[in-house]
């Protein structure tokens, strides 16, 4: 046995346990035993592993011991294989301050002048344990006259373009590259190429140097996704192991294209959680534009990287370095779509802002949005599919602009970005970083992990229209609605004093600030109409029949403040004067739809939890509240889609020629 291996070497902690005995967790840091150890571990543990969605089993079946004390002696003990006489180990200096320098550990023999080698080899047979009492015994599950068992239905994969139980539709008379080359056979049964590819995918891979590429470790294959087949590596930071691990993964057209095209990709319904891939699309002509994206859907879905003006060969490439990187979550690299459109779409859409425009409180969350509470991978963006800027619909539509979305309009890009709980330092930028000082995520209540929403991707020179709602939270309004409910409202004068600096910004406090930030999306959106979506009232008929959650008296400071915080942003707005930044005041569509009213628009109290991502709270805990608490509901944020509709069709109307209902290239 080499001294590497030996379990007295100092670079395994003593006194250790078997490998997997304290916890499955052990195998997150497999790197703490001597390989033969792991060996034995897993001969003598088992753990739970997912067999299919919402089912787990056990891994594998253990051998089986007769007792448990036995069944711990599956580890030698540290120093059998290390004496003095033996192999010039010294078992008095097994310890966890131990180390291989001369005199400082147990291994007394040093070789070599400048890179020491410790050559404690042991060359004796050794026993720690009677086999006739004390050994593990296998379990043969699997014997020669055992039926071979059924191909697996798990992660059923995406097996055609179309719509299917399976995954959604792609983009229609797209170009499809897979990451897999025509001909190649799938994996699992009855799943055909569903389309010839229309380009290359091809991996780079990051070497050490010296002509050897670590990278290549890391890069997985799993029999799912589209076409029954997709590749994964796991997201670190950049530089991270100097860069030795990075992968990245390039799909690019066979044919030069030009003119506008939409461009999608394909995420799998696992092995992807990375919530900010970031792709990069070269536009064929070297020209560069970047998205990043939240890949955890859960499920097989073609997703928009949005809408580009294609000059040559285009491509798309993805790598597995990332800000928020630590080596543990899953990055796929599936297949991509380009959809030729006809000219470039009429309205490009990003929606930015916070809790009120993400669709916090209306339910019908998207699953990479709402996962996690209480993880590293905690997610509570809670962008909903009933979110208000997915129900407008815009000027010379019949549907809504989510609906166009969902079905690949030639006419309507939606990239929908906003975050629960976003400040305006959270759309601007990110401050902290995603990672703390030891190496461990950091999640950001209205961030998470996601990239900051002025650098997503959703804004450029060709978007047309920004809609966000944005300095609730630099006010400190979910703190005012929490004293309102438990200790009684703060005086009004600090809530307005609070209101003015989210305005302007604060660096005391860390705020970029409304105005600020409104600049900061006009120069990455420099021709497009900014829509500054307010906050209404939130409470309507008080009286003595509806519990509000903060009193009478609550009800009304808050709904005095909401005006105040109308007027607050529209003069905000008004100061910057830009034609093209406009303020819209929703109040007016919520007469007789809010907290109290009936149909009430706006929840009141909510008792969490409602969704992953929500905040969970001990089954003794009667007062947990929920994110959805005071947010409009699917009747709340359909008021605001009304309101938005009527703003933007005023302007077009006042601003629009008839004849310019289509852009053309």
């Amino acid at each position: 046995m080499g001294w590497g291996n030996n379990p007295a070497n100092p670079e395994w902690d003593a006194g250790r346990s078997p490998f997997l005995s304290s916890s499955p967790r052990d195998a997150a840091h497999p790197q703490d035993w001597p390989y033969e150890e792991k060996v034995l571990g897993f001969a003598a543990y088992s753990f739970d592993a997912l067999e299919s969605p919402g089912k787990t089993v056990a891994a594998f079946r253990p051998a089986w011991w007769t007792s448990d004390g036995y069944r711990q002696s599956v580890k030698p003990p540290e120093d059998l294989f290390c004496t003095v006489a033996d192999d010039s180990c010294d078992p008095s200096k097994i310890n966890d301050g131990a180390e291989n320098e001369p005199n400082a550990g147990p291994c007394k023999i040093a070789t070599g002048s400048d890179d020491i080698k410790f050559t404690c080899w042991w060359h004796k047979k050794a026993q720690w344990k009677d086999c006739s009492t004390s050994c593990g015994n296998e379990i043969v599950r699997f014997n020669t006259s055992y039926p071979e068992e059924a191909d697996g239905t798990a992660y059923p994969p995406n097996c055609s373009v179309n719509a299917t139980d399976s995954g959604n539709a792609a983009p229609p008379k797209a170009l499809v590259i897979d990451d897999t080359a025509d001909g190649t056979a799938s994996v699992r049964p009855n799943c055909p190429q569903p389309k010839a590819n229309a380009g290359k995918f091809t991996f780079a891979f990051a070497g050490d140097g010296s002509g050897l590429y670590p990278s290549k470790m890391d890069l997985h294959q799993l029999g799912a996704g589209f076409g029954g087949h997709f590749y994964l590596g796991h997201t670190r930071t950049p530089g991270d192991k100097g860069g030795k691990l990075n992968v990245s993964g390039t799909w690019q057209l066979k044919n030069a294209q030009t003119g506008w095209h939409r461009i999608a990709v394909h995420l799998p319904d696992h092995g992807a959680w990375a919530q900010q891939a970031h792709y990069v699309i070269n536009l064929g002509d070297g020209t560069t534009k970047d998205r990043y994206i939240n890949q955890g859907r859960k499920a097989n879905n073609w997703v928009s990287l949005g809408v580009y003006k294609l000059n040559g060969r285009a491509s798309v490439t993805l790598s597995t370095e990332t800000e928020d990187g630590t080596g543990d979550d899953d990055i796929a690299f599936d297949a991509v779509a380009f959809q030729p459109l006809p000219g470039k779409p009429r309205d490009i859409v990003a929606a930015l802002g916070d809790s009120y425009s993400s669709g916090e409180g209306s339910g019908n969350y998207y699953t990479e949005t709402d996962a996690d509470y209480g993880k590293d991978t905690w997610s509570a963006c809670r962008r909903g599919k009933n979110a208000w800027p997915r129900k407008m619909k815009l000027p010379g539509q019949s549907t809504s602009a989510g609906e166009l979305s969902d079905a690949w309009s030639a006419d309507s890009e939606l990239g929908f970005v906003a975050c629960s709980g976003a400040w305006t330092t959270d759309v601007a930028r990110q401050t902290s970083g995603y990672l703390g000082s030891n190496g461990k995520v950091v999640n950001l209540d209205g961030q998470f992990r996601e990239a900051p929403q002025i650098d997503s991707g959703v804004l450029d020179e060709n978007t047309t229209m920004v809609t966000l709602s944005i300095g609730g939270n630099d006010a400190g309004f979910p703190q005012v609605l929490k004293e309102c409910a438990l200790t009684g409202c703060p005086p009004e004068e600090d809530i307005k004093k609070k209101i003015d600096a989210a305005q302007s910004g604060d660096p005391n406090r860390n705020i970029v600030g409304v105005g600020p930030l409104l600049e900061l999306i006009r120069a990455k959106a420099p021709n497009a109409k900014i829509m500054v979506m307010g906050y209404p009232q939130l409470f309507g008929s008080i009286g003595l029949t509806c519990v509000t959650g903060v009193g009478t008296t609550g009800a009304q400071i808050l709904n005095r403040m909401a005006v105040y915080m109308q007027q607050a942003e529209m003069k905000t707005v008004e100061s910057l004067g830009d034609k093209n930044i406009v303020y819209v005041n929703p109040d007016r569509s919520f007469d007789g739809k809010r907290a109290c009213d009936d149909p009430e628009g706006i929840n009141k109290l909510v008792k969490a939890q409602n969704g992953d991502g929500d905040f969970k709270c001990l089954s003794t805990d009667s007062g947990c509240i929920s994110r959805e608490s005071y947010h409009p509901n699917k009747t709340g944020t359909s008021a605001y889609a009304d309101a938005m509709q009527q703003a933007i069709g005023s302007l077009r109307e006042a601003n629009d020629a008839p004849d310019s209902r289509r852009q053309r290239p």
